[in-house]
């Protein structure tokens, strides 16, 4: 080594004004990085947390947790029967289920049209119970 046995170099003044701006450029980028991070640090954190409330949350239409098949099913029915009665037949679109009960009868509502659609758990029995508020003819 050069230096051995020699005092340390004391800085100058002319190398410190030379990397004031390099400095300043690296302190600004570390503090931008800094702040950019933080930000999308905090995007993802409420990215992941308004998914978990939404994962947590019950579905208030009971046919979200029910097998959509079976729900469909049950829609298929009712116009089926409908169509037999030779009641006015509703859109499936129209059809909303407002109940399933723990033995898994469908409750079904279209307009003043109430149906109940109990499924035997091989799908090859279908009961459809219609009522209707007001006549059917």
């Amino acid at each position: 080594m050069e230096n051995e046995g020699q005092p340390p170099r004391e800085p100058r003044a002319t190398d410190s004004a030379a990397e004031g701006p390099k400095n300043i450029a690296a302190g600004a980028a570390w503090v931008a990085a800094a702040a950019g991070s933080g930000v999308l640090g905090n995007l993802a954190y409420d990215a992941a947390k308004a998914a978990l409330v939404k994962l947590a949350r019950r579905p208030k239409n009971p046919a979200d947790h029910y097998s959509h098949d079976r729900v469909l099913i049950a829609k298929l029915a009712v116009q089926a029967r409908c169509r037999e009665l030779q009641w006015p037949v509703p859109e499936r679109a129209s059809m909303r289920v407002r109940r399933i009960d723990d033995e898994g009868v469908i409750c079904l509502t279209a307009g003043k049209l109430t149906a109940h659609v109990a499924i035997a758990s091989d799908k090859d029995e279908i009961l459809v119970q219609l009522h209707s508020s007001k006549p059917t003819r």
